[in-house]
Order: structure tokens, then C-alpha cells, then sequence
């Protein structure tokens, strides 16, 4: 059984948490902006295709088209998120996970985007699997579960989908704060 390490991509292996909250903002007129805030504080983690049409009937304005903003917003972000900085140590410890076991990729990020993304910087070498929306984080995680034969199981990210894919599945969560990379290669779970 080979030991599992299943990470979150946006704001856990690169920065680019503040450059996609700030995109929806970008996509929807100042006047719907503490409607996009409100919905981001509620939804933090939910995918473009989630929370756009939620924002767009909470504006109630019938003139916005969702799909249109989801093809926006997705526009605004993709340059954006292929060269955005990695997080200090992530290359480290992605080799690292993957000569420990098995290194995976989940993310809410669209399947297609997150692949490119992570094939540009040259990690998919290290990857097992890369998983992006529509695929849900628990679901995928219990799918790597048995698919690998999976010892133990940890999560590394920075949302609540994270750890709810971790809780869900009986698996060990790293919070992805300043420091992991170094923690998670010192072998600290919690």
C-alpha cells in the first residue's frame, strides 16, 4: 500500500487565490459588487460554474448572461494563473510525495485548465492523476483511495473542500499555510 498525497492546486501549489476572487469582480459591473462579495463569502470554494449563476440571480439583473461571465471570467484568469508564482517549496515537496507514495491534483478548477497549468510548470512528472471541476474533491479523493490501494491518505489545501474531502474520507489534513511544504516533506501530518 502506497501512502497518498492528494493536493489542492489554487492558493496550496501556486498564488493565485487573490488573483481569482479579484477576477469576479473584474467580470461583474461595480454596481454587483457586494453581491459577487457576498456570494464569495458564502461560497469561497465553489467553482466558476457554481457560483456565477448564483451571483447572477442574486443581482436580479436580467441583462447578464452567466454563461458569458463563466466564458469571462475563465478568459481573465487562465494567463493570469499559468504565471503565477508557485508557492515557496511546492516543487519540493511534489517530488518529494511523489517518491513517497502517490501525488495527486484536485481542484475546482475546470479539468482542461488545471491540466494545462500544472503540464506548462512541468509537474505533472510528478502526478499520478490531475482532477478538475466537474469532478467533486470527496468523490475523487475515495476514487484515488481504492484506485492506488491507499495507506495513508493526506490532503494538503486551503479551502473547506479540502478538508471536507479529508473528514469525508477518514484522511489526514494539512492545512495549507505558510510553511507546509517544509512540514508536509518533515513528514507532519495532523
Amino acid at each position: 500500500m502506497a501512502d497518498l498525497w492528494a493536493f489542492d492546486f489554487d492558493g496550496t501549489l501556486v498564488e493565485t487565490a487573490t488573483i481569482k476572487r479579484e477576477a469576479f469582480f473584474e467580470v461583474f459591473a461595480d454596481r454587483h459588487a457586494d453581491v459577487v462579495d457576498a456570494a464569495l463569502i458564502r461560497w469561497p470554494d465553489a467553482s466558476r460554474h457554481d457560483v456565477i449563476p448564483r451571483m447572477v440571480a442574486a443581482t436580479g439583473d436580467a441583462a447578464l448572461d452567466a454563461d458569458g461571465l463563466i466564458d469571462s471570467y475563465g478568459a481573465t484568469v487562465v494567463d493570469r494563473v499559468r504565471h503565477a508564482p508557485a508557492i515557496d517549496g511546492v516543487e519540493d515537496a511534489l517530488e518529494w510525495a511523489a517518491h513517497h507514495g502517490v501525488a495527486c491534483v484536485f481542484s475546482m478548477t475546470p479539468h482542461a485548465e488545471l491540466d494545462a497549468a500544472l503540464r506548462a510548470r512541468g509537474w505533472d512528472r510528478w502526478l499520478a492523476d490531475i482532477r478538475g471541476h466537474p469532478a467533486r474533491k470527496p468523490d475523487t479523493l475515495a476514487d484515488w483511495i481504492v484506485r492506488f490501494g491507499a495507506g495513508a491518505v493526506t490532503v494538503i489545501g486551503d479551502g473547506e473542500s479540502d478538508a471536507e474531502a479529508a473528514r469525508l474520507n477518514d484522511a489526514c489534513f494539512l492545512p495549507a499555510d505558510a510553511g507546509w511544504p517544509l512540514r508536509l516533506t518533515e513528514g507532519v501530518r495532523t
